[in-house]
């Protein structure tokens, strides 16, 4: 089994819900011989990650043929000494430990400018806020002779396509009291929810198969498809009863979401919320395929409406009637 290892921070790290870091959703497009092990820790940069040997199990591990992909940056400019870089010193000898470390092993070391944060100036511009620091990964893999995806300026050009309400739906935000460790709600412009860190994951992957030592890594392209996630909550006192119609009803409703085009669709819960994730063609009428005297479509509504409450949805930004929770219209 051919192995690609992450290292790098929070918007790379797994993460726990309602946070996703695009390594979290990367497994997906890989191909079936290919495993993905993260080992990107929130909070860390390319000196902090080094110093506390969180790289010494990748290095003990990691052998020859397999890849190792590297993106640090948004920590690198943190002012604390544990922490901070130095673009033109210091952050291309620790990015180089690594690489280093990589070429002795014989696997294929892969720099990633630190993907962009959500800061617009207006609608048609996002603001740089890393500084010097992707120019530096840009040189160093220039300079070294190694691959690089442009992670800064892709993500960048889809929050720009998105717009600005397009683009906050990729990453978490919490309505006051939604969350309890967030009592007065959140807006966050750097760490993405389960959709933002797919569609990250995504452009990885497209940039991979622009790369000779990649492309044979990853799933071949996906064609028109796009990915949507939702999240809810479980009403009070509901959990074993969301268990019990769930695992009734799922199968039925799952045949027949594979049936009108639906696919990857996964549904999963941490006891409190409810996670659900789906690709679909775009522009495919899933509600004229399923909506109409569909029995199991109204079992599904009904018992939705029932048990749970929905938080996010990432088509309206808003909280639709669950009965329209799987439409796309």
């Amino acid at each position: 089994m051919r192995t690609i290892y992450l290292i790098g921070d929070s918007t790379v790290d797994d993460n726990q819900p309602p946070f996703r870091g695009w390594g979290w959703a990367l497994p997906r497009f890989v191909r079936e011989d290919v495993t993905v092990k993260n080992h990107a820790l929130s909070g860390r940069s390319s000196k902090s990650f080094w110093d506390e040997k969180l790289f010494e199990p990748v290095e003990a591990e990691m052998g020859a043929g397999d890849l190792l992909l590297i993106q640090f940056g948004h920590n690198d400019e943190k002012d604390d000494a544990e922490r901070h870089t130095d673009p033109e010193t210091t952050y291309p000898e620790y990015l180089n430990r690594y690489i280093d470390a990589a070429v002795r092993k014989g696997a294929q070391p892969v720099l990633i400018t630190p993907v962009a944060r959500r800061f617009f100036a207006g609608e048609s511009s996002v603001l740089y806020t890393h500084g010097e620091y992707p120019r530096a990964v840009r040189l160093l893999a220039e300079k070294r002779g190694i691959p690089l995806i442009e992670l800064k300026l892709r993500s960048r050009e889809l929050y720009l396509k998105l717009g600005q309400e397009g683009a906050a739906k990729l990453f978490v935000q919490l309505k006051p009291g939604e969350n309890p460790d967030f009592p007065e709600g959140h807006d966050d412009k750097t760490h993405f929810n389960a959709y933002g860190a797919d569609r990250i994951a995504a452009l990885v992957a497209e940039e991979m198969r622009k790369i000779p030592e990649c492309r044979d890594w990853v799933k071949p392209e996906e064609n028109r498809m796009e990915r949507f996630a939702w999240k809810g909550r479980i009403k009070e006192g509901m959990q074993a009863e969301y268990k019990r119609r769930h695992d009734e009803i799922w199968p039925e409703m799952l045949a027949l979401l594979k049936s009108a085009g639906i696919r990857n669709y996964s549904i999963w819960s941490d006891g409190r919320d409810v996670f659900g994730y789906y690709e679909c063609e775009q522009g495919i009428e899933f509600a004229e395929k399923t909506q109409a005297g569909s029995p199991i479509v109204d079992r599904w509504n009904e018992y939705m409406d029932d048990v749970l409450e929905l938080v996010m949805d990432p088509e309206t930004g808003a909280q639709p009637k669950l009965k329209q929770m799987f439409f796309l219209e």
